[in-house]
């Protein structure tokens, strides 16, 4: 048995943890912690059956760390922290005893996939580094980033790291080779005071390696990582700007695969601060340096979609995809690099479909954000679907807008989309598909779900549920005018008038009595009931906010010619005239010029297919009569070249009573008829 080393725990020999049956050379796990117990059990786990020892230089822990890794037999070592990465990994190397050295943190696991991929290799292959994926979860796990990062690499050939944060291996000269193996890191998926803390520290340990080293490339470009990571992106971009020029004149490091990260830290952080133009000129150069950036072409396609360059978007994000297929074949023509975009494949799909959608290519544009909603993480898929809702909606392709955002939850997140989505399906008549919507959002905002289902349930004739519904309404809001008048016109239609009146200036009262709807409604009761006196000053009201209702006009027309207020009437025929662009030509000198003007009107009401204005304006022209004879056979004719065959009836019916003789008048009576009766 060896002497043990003083400052090493436990006791007995070193731990082998390979099985006896498998060959090749010994792997040797060299880590360092302070504190992990929460991380270091997965970590351990995942390593076992590909490493042989396990190395742990522990740097000060006070929870259970040393004790979990005593129980997977590890050696351990323990040094006081000295704020430097590097010397505390260096420290680790220092004790392996195998022919390769395996680097992974405690917040980091092996895929399992990776173990017989990396024994399988080293059977067969003898370089001197070999590097690995590094894919680093973030925001909660909503996404992950992903780098190539040396970890194994032979023992006693003087591998080193260096940096006192964001420590580096100094591969210079060496054999490498690029595995498509996997490790999970999971140290920057934290939230609140943990990720604060960490990012904290990060960034004093290189701030003080900057000011000791001010023009180290390496040092200020993870500085300006850093302060992106805190969303500081004003500094983050002068310091990545300091990268650059400390490069400016060095063509051969600032080719180097490293360097696009810093080009994609400029571009974003402009891109953050809306400065775009500057982004796009900074991305343009990136990309004369590297032609294969996943990462830039992703910057490229995102900042010409937010300038229109449709066409543009649709080339960057192609090319996204034909780098980011080259990256998964070839891993080691891009070198040692991180690659913020290279795995949100879930939003270059976005960005496709957005481009295809502006560019009226709806099919591509669908299959597009079909794949970005299927390739999407689940924790961001619903915000995926909703954006994507949104851009449908905003282009006009309402269907689809409409198919998308069916699938989200009834959460109070997607409220907006919830309600659209009703909205849309009652703009498109499809009335039960409405209020089963509606019915969901009762759950979230119960105010405006009863109203719309109580318009949807109106449109649908069901006039007593939608009174039910705008009670419910008003439960909530009872000071919502809108949703009284609404109420009284469900009351009305239901049959009960009386409870209508109410509901109408129960609404007159909250809107201080400027509500032109009320007024309006309450008038035509009115005017049904033969409350002239009534129906007349709710008729004028109403007219007041609502200058342009035709309909309106032509009530109060009949109301005032009912009341014999004939002054009134020729007022509001003049007005009338006005809205529907009728040059008045007529000399008002007797009734029969007036009924003659309201089948003048008739007839405009006719050619617009207004039929519910043209009846209440030729019902005018009637009761003012006699109306010109010539006039009334021409609107006949119009009515029958519109298919209104009942209505050119009418009319002519009441030529007849002019003229019981007139021949015209008869044969065209014998027409209509004949036209009913086929």
């Amino acid at each position: 048995m060896k002497k043990k080393k003083k400052n090493t725990l436990g006791t007995g020999p070193v731990h082998i943890l390979r099985p006896k049956h498998n060959q090749g050379p010994l792997i040797s796990a060299c880590m360092i912690v302070k504190n992990e117990e929460h991380f270091l059990p997965q970590c351990l786990r995942s390593i076992r059956d590909l490493v042989d020892e396990i190395v742990i230089v522990d740097t000060g822990s006070t929870d259970n760390t040393i004790q979990i890794a005593g129980r997977f037999g590890a050696r351990i070592y323990r040094h006081p922290w000295e704020n430097d990465f590097s010397k505390h990994r260096n420290q680790s190397l220092s004790y392996a005893k195998g022919d390769w050295i395996f680097v992974i943190d405690a917040d980091e696991k092996l895929d399992p996939a990776s173990v017989p991929l990396v024994r399988n290799f080293l059977a067969k292959h003898n370089p001197e580094v070999i590097s690995v994926y590094v894919r680093s979860y973030m925001d909660g796990g909503k996404y992950y980033n992903e780098a190539t990062s040396p970890r194994l690499f032979k023992n006693n050939i003087g591998m080193k790291y260096s940096g006192i944060v964001h420590n580096q291996l100094d591969c210079a000269g060496r054999v490498v080779a690029f595995l498509k193996a996997v490790i999970w890191h999971y140290g920057y998926d934290l939230e609140g005071e943990k990720k604060q803390k960490k990012q904290e520290r990060t960034l004093n340990l290189l701030l003080r390696q900057s000011e000791a080293k001010p023009d180290h490339v390496p040092t200020i470009h993870h500085l300006a990582v850093s302060y992106f990571a805190q969303e500081q992106y004003e500094k983050a971009y002068k310091t990545a700007l300091k990268v650059r020029s400390l490069l400016k004149d060095d063509l051969v490091k600032r080719k180097d695969s490293a360097f696009a990260w810093t080009y994609f830290i400029l571009v974003a952080s402009l891109a953050e601060m809306q400065r775009f133009d500057e982004a796009e000129g900074l991305c343009r150069e990136g990309l004369q340096f590297f032609k294969d950036s996943v990462d830039l072409h992703f910057c490229m396609a995102f900042i010409s979609l937010g300038r229109n360059d449709y066409h543009r978007a649709l080339y960057h994000i192609d090319k996204y995809f034909l780098c980011r297929q080259e990256l998964a074949l070839a891993p080691e023509k891009f070198g040692f690099v991180v690659f913020e975009k290279a795995n949100k494949v879930w939003e270059a799909y976005k960005i496709k479909g957005m481009a295809l959608a502006y560019l009226d290519r709806k099919a591509e544009a669908l299959e597009a954000f079909e794949k970005s909603v299927t390739l999407a993480p689940e924790t961001i898929k619903d915000i995926f679907i909703s954006s994507i809702g949104k851009v449908l909606y905003r282009k006009g392709f309402e269907q689809e807008a409409i198919y998308f955002w069916e699938q989200l939850p009834a959460t109070k997140e997607f409220e907006e989309d919830l309600k659209m989505s009703a909205l849309l399906l009652m703009k498109h008549k499809k009335w039960p598909k409405a209020v089963q919507r509606l019915g969901l959002l009762a759950g979230i905002n119960p105010r405006e779900a009863f109203y719309f289902k109580g318009l949807a349930l109106m449109e649908m004739g069901d006039y007593k549920k939608a009174a039910d519904c705008f009670r419910q309404a008003h439960k909530v809001d009872p000071n919502w005018e809108k949703n009284l008048v609404n109420w009284g016109a469900a009351l009305e239609r239901s049959g009960s008038v009386e409870a209508a009146i109410k509901k109408y200036k129960q609404a007159l009262e909250v809107a201080g009595g400027e509500d032109s709807m009320a007024h309006k409604n309450l008038g035509y009761i009115y005017v049904r009931q033969g409350k002239l006196d009534l129906a007349i000053p709710c008729l004028e009201k109403a007219i007041k906010t609502a200058p342009d209702d035709v309909h309106l006009h032509l009530t109060l027309a009949r109301s005032y010619l009912e009341a014999a207020e004939i002054e009134q009437l020729v007022a509001v025929c003049d007005k009338i005239l006005h809205l529907l662009d009728i040059p008045a030509s007529l000399v008002l000198d007797s009734i029969s010029q007036l009924a003659n003007l309201f089948l003048v009107i008739a007839q405009r009401l006719l050619d617009r297919q207004d039929l519910a204005c043209f009846d209440l304006a030729f019902d005018v022209a009637k009761l003012l009569g006699p109306a010109d004879a010539d006039r009334l056979k021409s609107l006949a004719r119009s009515a029958s070249l519109y298919n209104e065959y009942n209505r050119a009836a009418g009319i002519l019916e009441t030529a007849l009573i002019l003229n019981p003789k007139d021949p015209e008048v008869m044969e065209l009576i014998k027409g209509q008829i004949k036209r009913l009766q086929h």
